[in-house]
């Protein structure tokens, strides 16, 4: 099984978090948030974010479900990690629209739902993109009998 160097999924971390980062404080504006509270919205996100991310990047290597020999992800493992990983930001965001934009429950609901949208379609493009590089995979010795 393929293995990934922490270095790649720390980079694949900031790459995602980049466009979930400005996507997320978009959304805030959007939502009635001040640019300051949109700002601290953006750095919750890449604290927090960043860190759900790796973990859940991380866990997700300890199983080879989905993945073949050469450590390329199958569409279905990476639907089903996206899904995953969404769930759990949505919850973050639901969280974040209450206590930081200050949004009713359903508002806080309908910023939950704009944001995990926009940032699956950006989860799902990063998770397809590493699947064609190269740099970080750790490929197994070839074993002799």
């Amino acid at each position: 099984m393929i293995k990934e160097t922490q270095t790649r999924t720390i980079v694949k971390a900031v790459i995602y978090r980049f466009f979930s980062v400005v996507a997320i404080m978009l959304l805030s504006l959007l939502f009635g948030a001040s640019m300051a509270s949109a700002g601290i919205v953006g750095l919750i996100v890449i604290v927090v974010g960043t860190a759900i991310y790796y973990v859940h990047d991380r866990l997700w290597l300890l199983t080879g479900w989905a993945r073949n020999d050469s450590g390329v992800d199958d569409i279905k493992r990476s639907v089903i990690k996206t899904i995953i990983y969404r769930a759990i930001t949505m919850t973050v965001s639901y969280l974040i629209a209450i206590f930081i934009i200050k949004s009713s429950g359903s508002n806080a609901v309908l910023f939950a739902i704009a944001q995990a949208l926009t940032n699956m379609t950006f989860f799902f493009i990063v998770e397809r993109a590493f699947n064609f590089i190269e740099w970080g995979k750790i490929k197994p010795e070839p074993q002799v009998n």
